[in-house]
């Protein structure tokens, strides 16, 4: 089965892609993508924002090379998705299909072959735990703004950040690395037709976090 390959369509985003980096261009922290490649020698602390499954992997690396890092994490606790999700979450692949390189699902815990979502929040815990990762951890914490670093040679960025009770602060860092993935935002509802006088409740599946919600109703 083959499939042909639409140039017009192609070309136009190949068209909206220079005109977004042409609105980029001379905007402070800007890169272009056809400079040679970047010197990150200078990177010696590094700010990660998320405590999910990716900000947990790029802070373990980072210590494995000697970068020191910090993450910030708005919750109390690492997993991102897998820390909460709607009802009944969990694998839909088998747990060997999803794990962390060089952290195999230890063998003295009790793990279905599709780990429901506590399991794998669970082993994503325990990674966390073997790789010191929390000790790098702001948790509670919200990001309030990212700015690049001001000056014409200057390279880094500065986070303003406020930990729950206490007063904002602003740290500077050599890096910044956005890993708060697809649903740290509030969920988008779509609007259907009849909604404005269906008279149940109307949830998004993010927020569909107890079944005995549905219980008995239609």
């Amino acid at each position: 089965m083959g499939f042909k390959i639409d140039e017009e369509a192609c070309g136009a985003r190949a068209d909206c892609r220079e005109d977004q980096t042409a609105a980029l261009e001379g905007t402070s922290g800007f890169r272009s993508p056809a400079c040679e490649e970047e010197d990150f020698s200078h990177v010696r602390r590094v700010a990660v924002i998320g405590a999910g499954v990716a900000g947990l992997q790029v802070a373990n690396l980072l210590h494995q090379v000697g970068i020191r890092c910090v993450i910030f994490e708005r919750s109390a606790e690492v997993g991102g998705v897998w820390r909460e999700n709607y009802a009944d979450f969990g694998l839909q692949v088998p747990r060997e299909l999803y794990q962390f390189p060089g952290f195999p699902w230890p063998a003295d815990g009790k793990w279905e072959l599709f780990p429901s979502g506590a399991q794998v929040q669970e082993y994503i815990r325990r990674y966390a735990k073997e790789f010191d990762i929390y000790e790098c951890c702001k948790l509670e914490t919200a990001v309030l703004q990212v700015s690049p670093k001001q000056g014409a040679s200057a390279r880094g960025w500065s986070v303003k950040y406020q930990t729950e009770g206490l007063a904002p602060a602003v740290e500077e860092f050599d890096f910044l690395v956005m890993a708060t993935g697809m649903y740290s935002s509030h969920p988008h509802m779509p609007v259907a037709p009849g909604a404005e006088v269906f008279k149940g409740q109307i949830l998004h599946s993010c927020t569909f976090t107890d079944r005995q919600v549905a219980a008995g109703k239609r």
